[in-house]
This record gives structure tokens, sequence and C-alpha cells, in this order.
């Protein structure tokens, strides 16, 4: 197969038998969605254009049974991003959902702001796994997005077999960029709990980059990893 050269993609409620993505080049923009029902199996796209543009290189929004595999991704933004919806009564909304089921294996990510990002519109993340993946540039490998006027949870995500370089290895914090509670007068709670990150050989500055609130709860997190910290010192 030649070596292809692919655009952004977006995984719009792609459910039932599920989707794959395999052996592609991120680099640039366009615009995939898959509507509830369609089963595309193969997703194959070319794009001559190689910038690097200010856009996720793949979102999936409320889908379940995703196979990503043997991508290369470069973006100015996040490389993998599940979403699902934002707001405070999100998890009431029928159009929103949560991405399940989630496969990412054999990928390699150049520069982006996170390799895995769950968020900032997103309401539930479960059964993520990321594995035998190389992050060469990243600012973040795992960036959970705490939004404080969305109620979520991400849970079982497990990051396995990976190698590389970034700023911070795990980052959690507040996203507060556009913070509006709509007349809710309580601040919703979001989860995090039941993360893995097992067999790390990483180059780091910061490994732990946590700043939570009173509204963020975490738990469960298991970390197996050889680790070394640029200014020379491991954990």
């Amino acid at each position: 197969m030649p070596d292809p050269v692919c655009c952004f993609l977006e995984l719009l409620e792609c459910t039932g038998a599920g989707c794959e993505i395999a052996q592609c080049r991120v680099l640039d923009q366009s615009l995939l969605q898959m509507s509830p029902g369609e089963n595309p199996g193969f997703i194959f796209i070319r794009q001559g254009n190689q910038s690097r543009l200010s856009t996720d290189a793949i979102d999936i929004d409320a889908c379940s049974m995703v196979l990503i595999k043997g991508c290369y991704m470069s973006v100015n933004d996040d490389a993998i991003a599940l979403k699902g919806g934002k707001g405070p009564f999100a998890d009431r909304n029928p159009l929103n959902g949560k991405n399940s089921q989630i496969l990412i294996e054999g990928c390699e990510f150049g520069f982006c702001h996170a390799a895995l990002t769950c968020g900032s519109e997103s309401i539930h993340n479960k059964n993520i796994l990321m594995r035998n993946c190389v992050v060469k540039d990243a600012l973040r490998l795992l960036w959970l997005k705490m939004r404080p006027d969305t109620p979520q949870k991400y849970e079982f995500i497990s990051l396995e077999n990976i190698a590389g370089q970034a700023h911070s290895l795990l980052y959690i914090k507040p996203w507060t960029q556009f913070f509006d509670l709509k007349g809710r007068e309580d601040v919703p709670l979001s989860y995090s709990e039941n993360i893995t990150l097992k067999n790390i050989d990483f180059e780091c500055d910061v490994f732990f980059d946590v700043a939570i609130t009173e509204h963020d709860k975490l738990s469960n997190f298991t970390f197996k990893y050889d680790y070394k910290n640029r200014r020379g010192y491991g954990g």
C-alpha cells in the first residue's frame, strides 16, 4: 500500500459493527462525519497538502467499537480527542453520548497538544486502550480536561507500551475557556477513575501535572513505568 496522506477525521455517533482507521498520515484539514447506522468499515482519505493546521487530527464523538491503527499524526492541536457533549445538563441530552471500546495501537505521534485527550466536550469515556505507540514531540501524553460546567466521567482508560517524549506525561486540570452554567445553581461533578499507565518508557519535564478543584474526583490511578525527567532524575 502506498504511503497515504490523511486529513482531519471526525467520527460522529458511529455504532453497531464499529469502524476502523488504518495506515494513514494525519497532517491536514478536511472533514469526515459518520452518522448513526453507517458502517464504513475501512476509512482511507488522501489529501496532498501537508501543512500543519490548528485542528485535531481525529475527533471521536459518541462512538463505540473504534480501531485506530498504524497512523501517524502531527497537528497543532490534539491528536486524538474523545468528545460527546458539553454543558451543565449534557448528560440528559439524548443527542449526546459516550465513547466506549476504543482501541488505538501501533500509532506514531509528532507534534500535538496531546496524543490522547478526553474533552473538553465530553461526558463519558469508558474502556479506552492505547498501546504500542511512539510519541516524539507532544506537549502531553494523556490530557484529561475537567470541564467545570459539564458532568464528566472518564473511566477504565489504559495506556500501555508507550515510548517517547513529551513535556507532560499526565495532565489533569480544569478547562474553563467557555465556562457557562446556563442557570444551573450547582457545579456538576466530574470523575476520572481506573486510569492505568503501564510499561511507559518516557522522557518528560513533568510526570504528574495535576491541579484540580473540589468538583473534580480522581481515584484508582495505577502507574507502572520507566520515566526519566529531562532535568536528570527519574521517577
